[in-house]
């Protein structure tokens, strides 16, 4: 017998004869593939959870008797062939035709064996409603019901060959007083029954006709009277009660409702209530808050320059002071607040969001939005309060998280276009250009304290921008009509280093995508031109050159972000003033806002909603990887994210803590030293999130996850979990290719 999937299948499924069964086996212990494959079977049959196989994929092909053919050996070789291969690339295909040809050896194999007191009663529904017609009346429309027999006659079993005794517990009594089993037949394709369900006799039955000529059930017969039957009105009349309610219900309402809005209507409320909605729309709203914060914000402005040369003529002069404690009062409307938290102490006075004393808004460019169809959360130097940003110019320094599932476009007066990309924390602010060239004034800048962004000169070539990469200021110049240049920041801690206190790793990408552009530091100035790159590393320059290909995030986000995007914003509208409606949307049935909206608030100070996510077991494997993923790039970006973390962790007790261990990696060092053996008890932990970081971090190690699924039940990832200890018994947990910094894909 040929060793192939179908007759894998035969083997699995334990429909082969003994000779056969025994010749394949031979061949399955000395095939590994095959081995491999029949637990590959075993895992997607029963893993939970599984999608239906897509209706374009091969192995629908449009005819939905193909799996069937399969099954049956109808279809030719090439045909069997081309369907195998797709089985094999798709689990979901492997899984639907396993689990049909194991329903149909089970239905072939074992037919279902039905006790005779549930074939009875099935066959005294008849009568009870024909008895009820006669206790409740005749039904409308039914005039042939009373006309025939209250049930068609039962079949005959007495000269029906193959006879034999099916097992009971509740066997007619003989006249004798003994319990004898019934006579019954295998079913056949000529008797009214279903396949695979043995008949029964039923007790005979006697009919005579009435008074008025129609037939009726002799209810003194003995064989009635043996099993009595209650008199139960039909399902047809509870449903007519039950829809004579609703009726009755729905008039009251609607009465009552119209009643309610005529007196609403002559009294006037209801013409003063459409006034007040239609006068105190949400946009309305927001621009007027808008202008009146505008407005609040100039006179404040003036009145701390009148107040500060007032104290310049009385005092001495000072240097200024950060006092936090100057900063308003305003509540923030989430819990947590990281505003001055992600500026470096590296960093000069100007990345903090307070307002220089001589800060003279006329001098810097206000940064406007441009993108419609995104949402961006910012604040102002005096606001600690997030708000979504609109169209309308903000004033500068104004601080900005953009989300991972969005793309926002943004403009300087006089400056080129910039795009900031995924999740990116970035602050528009004055910066001192006179530290590149002595003719360069303070202007508008931006500080990229982490994230990705494009810079391009849209049909305005010269213009320029000054940049802050940390410590390292950069004025970018845009020579082309359509020169366009990335830049990325991104922080890296090798595996097993202290999250909140160990030193970052930062590197500094900057790719030419378009045209020529000028790049000039306070050390030395690059020209870049199409496809041409620079990385640095903590300031220094690490690689220079021109690259294969460009960033996948340069031309094009994730297909599944830009459906989240356009979900979210629905949501939300960008008039709201507050982040509290991201609360609202963790708690929604589509998975695709739950989780971008925990995102945005974990971003914005406030964990509690991520962690949740992170715990929620209905999420699939897909969306718990990028939460994880998530978690651990804004703990190696953001220090202050990794002590607020750390915190939220810890109200989960000890497996918070392990769980935080689990995020921050081990290092070759600590797994000799006992976190393999962690690493791989982990994997039997009760809590999925704990699982679920363990098989990350041993995948990231070895590069292969032994088809181990965290959601699954124990008994399937007992199997799993077994292999992972002969590897750890072998010492193969170790490090195929030891973790580096992020880089680009250089040409040699």
């Amino acid at each position: 017998m040929r060793l192939t999937l179908r007759t894998l299948l035969a083997y699995r499924d334990q429909v082969l004869a003994s000779k056969d069964a025994l010749d394949l086996q031979e061949k399955i212990e000395a095939s590994q593939n095959a081995q491999k494959l029949i637990e590959r079977i075993e895992t997607v049959s029963k893993r939970r959870q599984m999608d239906a196989p897509r209706l374009d994929s091969k192995t629908h092909s449009g005819d939905p008797n193909l799996v069937a053919g399969y099954l049956d050996s109808s279809l030719n070789q090439e045909e069997t062939v081309a369907f195998e291969r797709a089985l094999l690339e798709s689990d979901q295909s492997l899984a639907e035709v396993a689990s049909c040809h194991e329903i149909l050896c089970q239905v072939l194999q074992h037919p279902a064996s039905v006790p005779s007191r549930i074939r009875e009663r099935l066959y005294r529904l008849d009568r009870q409603a024909s008895t009820a017609t006669e206790f409740f009346g005749k039904p409308p429309n039914h005039d042939d019901f009373e006309t025939q027999d209250s049930a068609p006659p039962l079949p005959d079993t007495a000269h029906r060959p193959h006879q034999e005794v099916l097992p009971c517990d509740d066997l007619p009594e003989a006249p004798d007083g003994r319990h004898t089993p019934p006579a019954v037949n295998r079913p056949s394709s000529a008797l009214p029954f279903p396949p695979h369900v043995a008949p029964s006799p039923s007790p005979s039955r006697k009919v005579e006709a009435g008074p008025d000529g129609k037939h009726r059930l002799d209810t003194d017969s003995p064989a009635i009277s043996a099993r009595p039957t209650s008199i139960l009105p039909p399902s047809w009349v509870e449903r007519k009660k039950r829809r004579r309610q609703a009726s009755a219900l729905t008039v009251t309402a609607g009465l009552t409702l119209a009643t309610t809005l005529l007196v609403l209507a002559l009294t006037g409320t209801l013409q003063t209530w459409f006034k007040n909605l239609i006068d105190s729309s949400p946009l309305e709203v927001a621009s007027t808050l808008s202008e009146k914060s505008e407005k609040q914000l100039r006179i404040d402005t003036s009145q701390q320059e009148e107040a500060q040369v007032n104290r310049d003529s009385q005092e001495p002069q000072r240097l200024p002071v950060n006092d936090e404690s100057a900063a308003p009062m305003t509540s923030p409307n989430i819990a947590g607040d990281i505003a001055g938290a992600n500026d470096s102490a590296s960093e000069p006075d100007s990345s903090t969001m307070r307002t220089p004393t001589a800060y003279d808004p006329s001098l810097y460019s206000p940064a406007t939005l441009l993108s419609t169809g995104t949402l961006v959360a910012s604040r102002t130097a005096d606001n600690m309060m997030w708000n979504w940003t609109n169209n309308s110019p903000a004033l500068v320094p104004l601080q900005v998280q953009n989300l991972s599932i969005f793309r926002s476009h943004w403009t300087l007066e006089r400056h080129p276009e910039l795009t900031l990309i995924g999740t990116t924390e970035a602050r528009f602010a004055p910066l001192d250009g006179k530290k590149i060239s002595p003719d360069i004034g303070t202007s508008t800048g931006l500080r990229l304290h982490h994230g990705k962004m494009i810079i391009e000169a849209n049909g305005k070539p010269g213009r320029h921008m000054l940049v802050q990469l940390g410590e390292q200021l950069l004025r970018v110049t845009l020579v082309d009509p359509n020169s366009a240049i990335g830049i990325t920041r991104s922080a890296f801690l090798p595996p097993g280093t202290d999250r909140i206190r160990g030193a970052r790793i930062w590197t500094h990408q900057i790719i030419g995508i378009e045209g020529q552009t000028e790049i000039q530091g306070v050390s030395r100035s690059h020209l870049l031109g199409p496809r041409m790159a620079t990385t640095w590393k903590d300031g220094v320059e690490h690689h220079a050159g021109p690259l294969k290909t460009l960033p996948d995030w340069i031309a094009k986000d994730k297909q599944l972000d830009q459906i989240a995007a356009t979900q979210l914003y629905r949501q939300i509208s960008p008039g709201e003033t507050n982040v509290d409606s991201l609360h609202r949307l963790t708690h929604h049935d589509r998975i695709e806002l739950r989780i971008p909206a925990a995102e945005f608030l974990a971003q914005l100070g406030d964990t509690a909603p991520l962690l949740a996510a992170i715990e929620e077991p209905r999420n699939r494997p897909n969306w718990r990887i990028r939460l994880l993923e998530f978690v651990e790039l804004a703990m190696v970006n953001s220090p202050e994210f990794a002590r607020a973390w750390q915190n939220q962790l810890r109200s989960q007790g000890e497996d918070g803590e392990l769980a935080f261990e689990l995020w921050s990696g081990l290092s070759q060092r600590q797994l000799e030293e006992g976190g393999a053996d962690l690493l791989v008890s982990s994997l039997d932990h009760p809590n999925l999130m704990i699982r679920s970081l363990a098989i990350r971090q041993l995948m990231q190690i070895t590069g292969t996850t032994e088809l181990y699924f965290p959601d699954a039940d124990a008994d399937q990832r007992f199997r799993r979990v077994q292999a992972w200890r002969r590897r750890l018994r072998d010492n193969e947990i170790r490090y195929v290719d030891p973790p580096t910094p992020p880089s680009l894909d250089y040409e040699l």
